[in-house]
């Protein structure tokens, strides 16, 4: 590494610097594009490691580079402080597109090809930039635990911007045995955030440099007038090739919507599969279950993946979300700046973003007819579909930049200003968490969700008696409930996070 920190910083000939991008290739880039890394490496390598830094350095790693709401929360986060006197680095894994959400000219866009050691080539380009704070999203993805820790000890400042659901990698198989090390890796950065109250204050139960970073609004609120609204299209925006976003709910909620609307009609924008099976242990396939609700072309229409995804909200009357879990779905964002109230499942967390029965309504997961039933009392209300769509405009400025943005210039300052950990988790408590509103109701979640933990756990397939079978739901189910009762939720999960890797590790054993 040294050495090519040498050849970089030295390179000056045409032959020195064809040598030094030919040595970054090598290590880092992976992408034979020799030219281009000349280019970088004299307009940007060359003088960061010179020392030319009348900016602080910002590197930020995204887990890929696509249209998707993660690339444009990150897009439209960058954009806005490049303008506050930080010189910005992006760099991003595969999948890359030719095009995406625009950066400002100024940020640098360096992609790390290859999937071979590239979390340790990622390693490699930090070490080499040494930026003043590492920004690092797509926190779940399990290889990317070992990012934090390496980077404290090498002494560069960390924000981990946790994008997920706080329990998103509780409830995939693959993910579950990676949570504690997760965790561990989450608490060895600066500032761990989440992008809502539940999910900060999920982490923070056991983790003092938690924060609430929520997103932000990084599109113009276009003119529109509520007053004009009385239609009966329901709209679905999100990436459905995703089984996540559950498209089988969207179409067993309109199903039942045309029983009292049958000249209502469903706009999907966004990619899907009619093959898929969804959820993945669903009997049919999303184009089975369309033919079996009996609806029609001209009732349902699908726009598939879209650029311009602002150009179909103006042809909607109600939004609805069904996913099984969202970190902060700037759909929902996006849709309340048309003016249009959100019918979505309940998901914990958003009820940040949609107040049941003022901007929307949240509903019980998998109670589709539910999700029907409120559609149509906004159908059948026009006043009430107004006041909703009045609302849901009004919900969208508290996450405008001009709201968001001056909170990460604080944070920003916070991290990069103290060298006192514990002085930084102090701040953080006392400026960048929110209060929960309904304790009870947060409790309860919490423990449902330490349940479906157990329950992953005791599904996965090893050889075991029934007893021990038992035993084990016991220790973190019931036990768990116990414990909050006897000692509180804080001391519980401290507890519980034990309890699950040690079954995790006899998991392993076997």
């Amino acid at each position: 590494m040294n050495n090519l920190i040498a050849a970089c910083r030295l390179a000056k000939t045409v032959d020195e610097i064809h040598e030094a991008a030919r040595m970054l290739d090598e290590t880092i880039f992976r992408t034979s594009r020799l030219n281009d890394i000349s280019e970088l490496l004299i307009n940007v390598i060359q003088p960061i490691l010179n020392e030319d830094r009348s900016e602080p350095v910002l590197l930020f790693h995204a887990y890929g580079w696509q249209f998707g709401g993660a690339e444009r929360l990150i897009s439209g986060l960058t954009n806005y402080l490049t303008h506050q006197k930080y010189r910005i680095i992006l760099t991003v894994f595969e999948p890359i597109r030719d095009v995406g959400y625009q950066l400002d000219p100024s940020i640098v866009f360096i992609p790390i090809l290859d999937f071979d050691r590239r979390i340790e080539r990622l390693i490699k380009l930090v070490g080499l930039l040494s930026p003043d704070l590492f920004i690092g999203h797509n926190n779940s993805i399990p290889e990317l635990a070992a990012v934090y820790p390496v980077l404290r000890k090498s002494g560069i400042r960390t924000i981990a911007y946790t994008l997920e659901y706080y329990f998103f990698p509780h409830r995939i198989p693959e993910l579950a045995p990676t949570v504690i090390a997760r965790n561990e890796a989450l608490a060895q950065a600066n500032a761990s955030c989440f992008l809502t109250r539940f999910s900060a204050n999920a982490y923070g139960m056991a983790y003092p440099n938690a924060a609430v970073m929520q997103g932000l609004t990084s599109f113009s609120v276009p003119d529109y007038d509520s007053e004009k609204r009385n239609g009966k299209t329901v709209i679905a925006v999100g990436r459905f090739s995703d089984p996540i976003k559950r498209l089988d709910r969207v179409l067993a909620a309109f199903g039942h919507l045309l029983e009292r609307h049958p000249d209502a009609r469903l706009l999907i924008v966004g990619p899907y599969d009619s093959e898929a099976r969804i959820p993945r242990n669903a009997i049919e396939t999303i184009g089975e279950l369309l033919r079996k609700t009996g609806v029609s072309d001209s009732q349902v229409r699908f726009v598939g993946e879209q650029e311009r995804t602002q150009d179909f909200y103006s042809q909607g009357d109600v939004f609805v979300l069904t996913s099984d879990s969202e970190g902060f779905p700037l759909v929902l964002n996006e849709a309340g700046s048309y003016g249009l109230p959100a019918v979505i499942v309940d998901i914990p967390g958003l009820e940040d973003i949609i107040a049941d029965g003022e901007n929307g309504y949240i509903v019980p997961q998998d109670d589709m007819r539910a999700m029907a039933e409120k559609i149509s009392t906004l159908f059948d209300d026009v006043e009430l579909l107004k006041r909703m769509s009045r609302n849901a405009r009004e919900m969208v400025g508290r996450y405008s930049i001009d709201q968001v943005g001056p909170r990460w210039e604080d944070l920003i300052r916070v991290v990069l200003s103290h060298s006192d950990q514990d002085e930084i988790n102090r701040i953080l408590a006392e400026r960048f968490m929110g209060e929960i509103d309904n304790k009870k109701a947060f409790h309860r979640t919490i423990v449902k969700e330490y349940e479906r933990s157990a329950a992953l756990i005791a599904a996965v397939p090893k050889v075991r008696t029934a007893r021990t079978q038992l035993d084990e739901i016991e220790t973190i189910a019931v036990k768990f409930l116990n414990h909050v009762r006897d000692y509180g939720l804080r001391a519980t999960i401290s507890k519980a996070t034990f309890k699950l890797r040690g079954l995790w590790q006899r998991r392993f054993r076997r």
